[in-house]
């Protein structure tokens, strides 16, 4: 039996889930590595980043996407800032 959309009342339930403890644990742990990546191996901080945000978006934090983007931009920034400190190394060491 189909519901008549006409004769369904309307709830006006605006309230939002409340965020899990364990999915706001993970993101802020994400968003730690994503600092970390910067600087101190971004091969494995920044995916880590990654995992962790989209498994605390995953459990319900709405910041886990941006948890795992800024995981993402740090893995790169952090590899190249890399290749620009061993660049400038080589460079000074050959002169």
């Amino acid at each position: 039996m189909s519901t008549d959309l006409r004769t369904t009342p309307r709830t006006n339930d605006t309230t939002v889930a409340p965020t899990g403890t364990r999915g706001r644990t993970l993101t802020i742990i994400g968003f730690v590595c994503a600092a970390l990546a910067l600087f101190i191996l971004p091969i494995v901080f920044g995916p880590a980043a990654i995992v962790l945000g989209i498994v605390g978006w995953r459990q319900g934090d709405r910041l886990g996407v941006w948890a795992a983007v800024a995981g993402a931009v740090a893995l790169v920034a952090g590899l190249i800032l890399g290749a620009m400190v061993f660049a400038a190394n080589e460079a000074n060491n050959n002169t």
